[in-house]
């Protein structure tokens, strides 16, 4: 599995500011070849844990960086899930099709799924996966909360 944290800065006349998108290979649809089938799941973030915010400002400045370095435990943030995203996120940046915007890519790499609990109707009610980025080295913890809305936490 990979993912992709994108920073989304959208057009001043937008009905919503600049965000975070959180992207992580769907497991079951990973990998295919047609491009439709190929799916990210992903979150919105209006900030991220402060110390993901630190983590990446440290990698930033420190360009000699050899591996990614650990933020520290964070206090959740709220997150909103989106409809799923095409594959091609995972290594594109530029304008966003429709007027909505542009996309940075932040950071990216490899994930794995460390647990995954499901509700008793079946939908995902919390994950957590390990990720190995460029920039961020460790494990986030999704849960859901009600409608669209998880909850985002950060640990070692």
């Amino acid at each position: 599995m990979r993912f992709v944290l994108l920073h989304h800065e959208m057009p001043e006349d937008a009905d919503r500011g600049s965000h975070w998108d959180l992207m992580i290979e769907d497991p079951e649809r990973a990998g295919g070849h047609d491009e439709n089938e190929h799916r990210l799941w992903t979150w919105s973030l209006e900030e991220l844990p402060t110390q993901i915010e630190r983590l990446l400002a440290e990698n930033a400045a420190d360009s000699a960086l050899d591996k990614p370095a650990v933020a520290p435990d964070a206090e959740p943030v709220v997150c909103v899930r989106l409809d799923d995203h095409r594959a091609t996120y995972l290594t594109y940046q530029g304008e966003v099709s429709g007027g909505r915007g542009r996309v940075t890519r932040i950071d990216g790499g490899d994930c794995r799924a460390i647990a995954s609990t499901t509700s008793a109707g079946g939908s995902q009610a919390k994950l957590v996966v390990e990720l190995r980025g460029q920039k961020l080295l460790g494990r986030i913890a999704l849960e859901h909360q009600a409608d669209n809305r998880w909850l985002l936490s950060w640990s070692e």
